[in-house]
């Protein structure tokens, strides 16, 4: 049981999966994957990600939302990076695509996988504080 733990024991069943969805995604949008991999990128990876994150910054924090973003750490970790990266890349043929961190070539940072994880990391630690401070203070400061 404790072998899911570890990444060679993982590493394949991951690809398994990745390949699958990718396949059942090609097949529903017509055999075409440049449209499967742009509907992974708006509609299971941008969108989501970004009404949380609005969701995580401008309002009240509820448990679902500290739920759904656990959730998404823990699969990142399982998943050793994005599983929406993954189905990307191998929707559109491309182990060079880095979705929204390409942002970070414009103010002059290289882009790869080094820096992706930094970054990351440090967004993540941004969250995981507002989250905290926001919860911390909507339980013990009785605000409404």
């Amino acid at each position: 049981m404790l072998q899911i733990l570890n990444w060679e024991y993982r590493k394949p069943i991951i690809k398994k999966c990745v390949k699958a969805i990718c396949n059942l995604l090609t097949t529903i949008f017509g055999g075409n994957a440049d449209i499967a991999g742009w509907f992974v990128v708006y509609f299971l990876h941008n969108m989501p990600y970004t009404l949380l994150m609005y969701r995580i910054l401008l309002y009240k924090v509820e448990k679902w939302v500290i739920g759904f973003f656990i959730l998404t750490l823990v699969l990142h970790f399982l998943f050793r990076g994005c599983i929406c990266f993954r189905l990307e890349r191998e929707l559109f043929q491309d182990k060079t695509w880095y979705g929204p961190y390409g942002v970070m070539e414009f103010v002059g940072i290289e882009v790869n996988t080094p820096n992706v994880i930094k970054f990351f990391n440090i967004w993540a630690t941004f969250i995981v504080a507002v989250i905290s401070c926001k919860f911390i203070y909507q339980n013990y400061f009785n605000i409404q």
